[in-house]
């Protein structure tokens, strides 16, 4: 991450999952988005966010032909104290595809609307 704003200190940097700290529960705004290289024609590529290992959010590209892609999902989910939420991306291309985790092609964060 470039900047930083994690006050709750939450964000864990090795599995890459940020979990919601002692009196954080509530509804909150998730956001994540991700460059990916050169997805093939026809192939599918998808950014998911899954909050406690349940998958909630996706969206799904289906180039027409080949691309680089920037993928974009949010939604608003509540989430409890304990639970974690992280980002996966998904393709169905046979070859190896670089996903970009440098901090002008990635991002991922999240805001408390409102706590419960």
């Amino acid at each position: 991450m470039r900047d930083s704003l994690d006050s709750a200190s939450g964000y864990n940097t090795s599995t890459y999952t940020y979990t919601v700290q002692t009196g954080g529960a509530g509804f909150w705004f998730i956001a994540a988005g991700n460059y990916v290289s050169s997805i093939s024609q026809d192939k599918q590529v998808d950014i998911q966010l899954h909050v406690a290992g349940s998958e909630f959010f996706v969206s799904r590209h289906r180039p027409g032909a080949a691309v680089n892609q920037f993928l974009q999902v949010f939604g608003i989910h509540k989430l409890a104290v304990g639970n974690t939420v992280l980002v996966k991306i998904f393709h169905n291309d046979n070859d190896a595809r670089d996903a970009s985790n440098n901090a002008n092609n990635s991002f991922f964060g999240g805001f408390r609307i409102k706590s419960l």
